[in-house]
């Protein structure tokens, strides 16, 4: 059992021992100026004895291994070596002991190897792949592996651009452009010179600086126009930068003289003339010129309106039509002579305007300046643009009116706007049909992006729909004449209305219903609800005089719609155009009040059995309450009382006082002997205080009566007799 003891506690102690052991290949980081050669390292921190190493080395490829540079350190006994590019850039690296001895040492380096840097500024990487460390019994001892990293210090020179265009620049006259030079490396770019090779191109500011790494800077180069040509020169660029100290950029330009056609823009109004001018801004002389025009529609040459300008001397010009829309201008001098000037109209060309308002463009092609010796020194040439000035009716385009009795006029505001360029001048503003109209005075003017409001009218002599159209003319070029549809309905003002009437309690009071009519009607009918606190009059339904032959039926239809109807047997018409057809009486009861009097259900019949009614108006009935009552003086009072009421016996009225100690609501009503409530004599809010009122009983029977007061939670009854 001991051994095996031993055994366990051996094999633990080796396993820690394993574990615990570090054997890494590392590459220490290295750096040196483009361009230089340096030397790296290859370290192994060891735990462990080894006899040999291998690692392959992938190389950046701004770098190059130096060949026969790779030497094993002072760590090795009696190694062997190999060092060679064995695939693109990957440097393998085998060292061995022939006799099995270990490296020295348990840190360090054991090997080194020297690199070409080349001129591109950077932090590189030099990574490690199969490694191998390999201990007495061959085995791999390794542990770890740590890539290494070279760095390249240097400046680095770069631009925006390989060439600077730029373009076109009139005679004494410069044109700017910039370049960009940024210093991408990691050490300062000095910049020792910038120049060019051709005394039109000129650098301005420094031609001498310093870039810090990473910065830029732009530089401004100007071209100088003094004579004409194309011109081509170079700009160098000379600094520190290893692998470009001169760097060079195209530059190109054309210097050219001035000399321009330009179209002038012209306005005027459709129907008339315009005059289209022309000029030219020469710094050259020139004895005569030429171009086409391309016309618009809107633009026909007048024969022969083509004239030169104060600026010529000799010279003869024409303007002929080549095609449908081109126009040929042709100036030229007999003895060759050049135009006085340098700037300003040369000729003018009349058309005549034929449009709707707008803008047109007047576009010139196939331009020629001429100078003595017959070349062409058009530099540019201008289109320009005729505006025709016009005006622009607008407005709704359909009207309706509302519907109009027969016996008015209706009227609307109708506007019309200008949305064009031109005054507008309304001449007029009419319908064929004599029924619609306009008010408004004639001619009217409207200035551009403003309106006119019209007054317009509609009336009819006769019911029925009625369409047409008014008719507006004016000075709009497109639009002339303008529509404006119109519809209307005219009515005939044929009403039932129930008339206000007034009553006081417990009387009788009549209600009248009238009839206005525009056309004549032979019968009618309405259902007229009766108030609750109405009481119809038995047999009390009546026609007026205005009936011929008609007679009248009278129908409770319920219990408070009462049904009339109206006729005549011969289809006679009803006199008059206006007052009341029927009459009915009413009982108005005890209740005082304001009461609707309400018709439905109205039909009023012509000859041909139509309904010509056209609307209905109820009516409102007021029930007044004879008695009055007044605050009586006195101090306040401080219980509910009701007093006798005197004189006592009376005929027709009496005096009733009753005391308020405060403020409540209130009801005083009479009632006779069988417990008929006869009047109301008060009902509602009533303030603190002492109230004298006065009790009417003149359409009372004599007879005893009782009257009740019932103030809040209080209520007492007295007894008075009415004798007549």
């Amino acid at each position: 059992m001991k051994s095996i003891y031993k055994y366990v506690i051996a094999y633990l102690l080796f396993s820690v021992t394993s574990a615990l052991a570090q054997n890494s290949l590392i590459i220490p980081d290295a750096s040196g100026d483009t361009g230089d050669t340096i030397s790296v390292s290859l370290q192994i921190d060891n735990s462990d004895s080894f006899v040999a190493f291998q690692t392959d080395i992938l190389l950046p490829s701004q770098v190059n291994y130096l060949a026969g540079s790779a030497q094993v350190s002072s760590r090795a006994g009696d190694p062997a070596l190999s060092a060679e590019i064995i695939t693109g850039h990957t440097l393998r690296i085998v060292v061995y002991s022939t006799s099995q001895s270990t490296f020295t040492g348990s840190s360090g380096e054991v090997l080194s190897f020297q690199l070409i840097l080349n001129n591109d500024p950077g932090t590189y990487t030099l990574s490690l792949s199969n490694v191998f460390i390999s201990a007495a019994s061959s085995q791999n001892i390794l542990t770890s592996a740590q890539n290494g990293a070279v760095t390249i210090y240097g400046p680095d020179i770069s631009v925006s651009a390989d060439s600077l265009d730029f373009d076109r620049t009139p005679l004494s006259q410069v044109t700017d452009r910039n370049i960009n030079l940024s210093n991408p490396g990691n050490t300062s770019l000095n910049i020792s010179r910038i120049y060019t090779d051709n005394p039109f191109f000129k650098i301005i500011g420094d031609t001498s600086l310093t870039l810090l790494a990473g910065n830029n800077i732009s530089v401004l180069i100007r071209f100088n126009s003094q004579e004409k040509g194309v011109f081509n020169a170079t700009l160098f660029v000379q600094s520190n930068d290893p692998d470009d100290p001169l760097v060079q950029f195209a530059l190109s330009a054309i210097a050219f003289a001035v000399n321009e056609l330009h179209t002038l823009n012209a306005s005027g109004r459709s129907g008339h003339q315009v005059d289209v001018s022309f000029s030219i801004n020469n710094m050259e002389p020139f004895t005569g010129f030429q171009f086409d025009l391309v016309l618009d529609s809107v633009l026909e040459y007048i024969q022969d309106e083509v004239a030169l300008s104060a600026r010529k001397t000799d010279h003869l010009t024409s303007a002929n039509k080549i095609s449908a829309n081109r126009l040929r201008v042709v100036a030229w001098s007999p003895g060759n002579q050049p135009f006085t000037g340098s700037a300003g109209e040369i000729v003018t060309v009349g058309f005549l305007l034929a449009g709707l308002g707008g803008n047109y463009p007047v576009n010139i092609e196939n331009v020629i300046i001429s100078d003595a010796a017959g070349d062409n020194i058009t530099s540019d040439f201008f289109p320009g643009a005729v505006t025709i000035v016009s005006p622009d009716i607008s407005g709704e385009l359909n009207i309706s009116f509302d519907e109009t009795s027969v016996l008015s006029t209706a009227a609307t505001n109708y506007t019309l706007t200008n949305q064009g360029s031109d005054t507008l001048v309304i001449h007029s503003f009419a319908s064929p049909q004599a029924r619609f109209w306009n008010s408004t005075t004639l001619p009217q003017t409207i200035a551009p992006g403003t309106g006119r409001t019209f007054e317009l009218r509609f009336h009819s002599d006769s019911k029925g729909a009625f369409t047409d159209r008014f008719t507006v003319l004016s000075n709009d070029p497109d639009e002339n004449p303008f529509y404006i549809q119109v519809s209307a309905t005219a009515y005939s003002p044929n009403s039932i209305s129930i008339r206000d009437a007034s009553a006081v309690l417990n009387d009788t009071v009549t209600v009248k219903i009238d009839v206005d009519n525009y056309d004549a009607f032979v019968a009618f009918q309405a259902d007229f609800e009766i108030p609750a606190n109405l009481t119809l009059v038995s047999g009390s339904a009546r026609l007026t005089n205005r009936k011929e032959d008609h007679s009248l039926t009278a129908v409770l239809i319920s219990e408070h719609v009462i049904r009339l109807f109206a006729f005549s047997m011969s289809q006679s018409p009803f006199s008059g155009n206006s007052g009341a057809v029927v009459e009915l009486d009413f009982l108005t009861g005890i209740s005082a009040g304001s009461f609707d009097l309400v018709i439905s259900n109205a039909v009023l019949a012509d000859a041909a059995s139509h309904n010509i009614l056209r609307d209905t108006q109820n009516g409102r009935l007021t029930v007044d309450n004879p008695t009055t009552i007044e605050p009586a003086d006195g101090e306040q009072p401080e219980n509910f009382a009701l007093e006798q009421n005197y004189p006592n016996p009376f005929n027709p009225s009496t005096q009733i006082r009753f005391s308020l100690p405060k403020s409540t609501q209130v009801n005083l009503a009479v009632y006779d002997i069988t417990g008929k409530k006869v009047a109301e004599l008060i009902s509602g809010f009533y303030n603190s205080g002492l109230y004298d009122l006065v009790f009417d009983g003149s359409r009372l029977p004599s007879g005893l009566y009782y009257y009740v007061l019932q103030a809040g939670t209080f209520r007492n009854v007295k007894r008075m007799i009415l004798l007549k």
